[in-house]
């Protein structure tokens, strides 16, 4: 058995018979690190931005592919998860904002539309609504 054109031997796996990188090293978590010549060739420190994502599904609907990426994203950074808006009978337009009981690191923005809103109005009310919870939050 060959890897990258080389014959596969206990030369060329690790202590967990994975193998080995070309280049790099496995991190703590046996993951390989990509390298030159055994040393990391990624910057010591990565900024992490925060996480934005628009959706058409409802956070807690069904648990899929979004929130399990999402929940694995807020490990290390700060997940706004937008919802679509919810039209119907309410007296104003109004961003309700809600925690995740999966991640302290996931915010939910579920936007209430009240019934006769103009589409002009919904796309000017999401926008500086959005907009300000960004600023009033330093989301970057």
């Amino acid at each position: 058995m060959t890897y990258n054109n080389k014959p596969i031997n206990s030369d060329s796996m690790n202590t967990q018979g994975e193998i080995k990188p070309i280049n790099g090293h496995y991190n703590g978590n046996g993951h390989a690190v990509p390298g030159i010549n055994g040393k990391n060739i990624l910057p010591v420190e990565v900024p992490i931005a925060d996480l934005i994502c628009f959706s058409h599904l409802r956070w807690n609907f069904v648990f899929q592919r979004p929130q399990h990426l999402l929940t694995r994203w807020a490990k290390e950074m700060r997940v706004t998860f937008i919802e679509e808006p919810i039209l119907g009978n309410f007296e104003m337009n109004e961003l309700r904002v809600a925690g995740c009981e999966d991640s302290n690191n996931i915010t939910i923005l579920t936007p209430y539309i009240a019934a006769g809103t103009s589409e002009k109005e919904l796309t000017a009310y999401l926008e500086k609504s959005i907009k300000e919870y960004i600023s009033k939050n330093k989301i970057e």
